[in-house]
């Protein structure tokens, strides 16, 4: 039997390519929304030349080119803006699907290729975010485009008539063949919401909307702290009708066929405000007791170095979801990069909680790979 990923954390080897290759296209965007680090009107302004950014030519080419090699499970498209409007995006499709690997778009929606097209150039799923169900809170949450609220659920129907009408949802295992993509299914749905102040009234709203348009999921984020966003942040009282809105969520999903992930809205319910780093605890002491797992991820174990890949629209290359810099595109190959000696000592430290030479700090209480890092734990224990 082939050796697993979890045999490779167990044995501090590295078997094969990560399970998400995150690109970061472009930090521009067509929205301002209200709780956006890059883009809130309420944020300081960007430096001068940082909204024109996106993945150049050449780093996607080398990218593109290692692919086979590396092999990753999937493919996550994001950045600090809209990926849609990267000019290259549908080349970057073809090639993804030319190498039968799944693609996952994160998207506010308004944008892109329709639907019928991104069906056929073989997109697995859609990560969409709304941010708000209804169309008083999606004024709220973006008050200079509130008029694209129509839009977007039309864009969401349009993806659901799609799936009936092929089938129902694509597999996300594997891309579909170049010969069948006039009848390859519509990407999956799931709605993405990041909640605070002005929208944290519709959750209960994105659960309907997400029946509506046939979503397979609902994310709920929390809404980081950051410089301007202050005015944003939940109160007691509004934290307190979030919790209770989660209850109720935690109930009715399930029957609802639709998965709900609300662990990083969770995180920061139970965390509202940043604290430094904690090194108390002995490095390597949860690994010893299974299946207990740090609550707050400031001090590890962190797996995600076997999983997990990112590159920015610039060519850096880092550790995780957070601006964790292991090397440039620049100055090796991202093939190189994934199997370097400094990105292995990296993986073992976070794994071993090694809070000297890991990679952690405050910036972990946000994590986005909060779940799939305790999954991962908890099956290294239990297998």
């Amino acid at each position: 039997m082939a050796p697993t990923r979890l045999t490779a954390v167990r044995e501090g080897r590295l078997l094969r390519g990560p399970e998400t290759l995150q690109l970061n296209l472009t930090n521009a965007c067509n929205l301002r929304c209200v709780f956006c680090w890059n883009h809130s009107p309420l944020r300081p302004d960007a430096p001068q030349g940082w909204h024109s950014r996106q993945l150049e030519p050449g780093h996607l080419a080398s990218v593109l080119d290692d692919l086979p090699r590396l092999r990753p499970g999937h493919v996550l498209l994001s950045g600090r803006g809209e990926p849609m409007l990267h000019p290259a995006i549908r080349e970057l499709l073809g090639a993804l699907q030319r190498h039968s690997i799944p693609a996952t778009i994160q998207t506010n929606g308004t944008t892109g290729p329709a639907p019928e097209e991104l069906a056929a150039l073989g997109v697995g799923h859609l990560l969409v975010n709304i941010s708000a169900a209804t169309a008083a809170g999606y004024a709220e949450t973006h008050p200079a485009r509130r008029g694209l609220h129509a839009r977007v659920v039309d864009r969401l129907e349009r993806l659901a008539e799609l799936r009936r009408a092929r089938g129902g949802e694509p597999p996300l295992e594997s891309g579909p063949s170049a010969q069948d993509v006039n009848r390859a299914p519509a990407p999956a749905v799931s709605l993405v919401a990041v909640i605070q102040r002005s929208n944290h009234r519709e959750l209960l709203p994105l659960l309907e909307l997400a029946q509506q348009v046939g979503a397979t999921a609902l994310h709920l984020k929390g809404m980081e702290p950051q410089p301007g966003l202050e005015p944003l942040q939940l109160d007691r009282g509004q934290r307190d009708r979030v919790r209770a809105d989660l209850l109720e969520l935690e109930r009715r999903c399930p029957a609802l066929d639709i998965e709900l992930r609300g662990e990083h809205l969770q995180q920061l319910l139970d965390h509202p405000g940043r604290r430094e780093l904690r090194s108390s605890r002995p490095c390597g002491a949860l690994r010893d007791e299974a299946p207990q797992f740090t609550e707050d991820l400031r001090q590890g174990p962190c797996y995600m170095g076997w999983y997990y890949l990112r590159v920015t629209c610039d060519g850096r290359v880092m550790f995780c979801c957070k601006d964790k810099l292991v090397d440039h595109l620049d100055r090796r190959s991202l093939y190189q990069i994934w199997r370097s000696a400094a990105y292995q000592l990296l993986r073992t430290a976070a794994r071993d909680g090694d809070a000297v030479d890991g990679p952690f700090d405050d910036k972990c209480l946000g994590c986005s790979n909060f779940a799939r890092n305790r999954q991962i734990h908890r099956q290294l224990h239990e297998g």
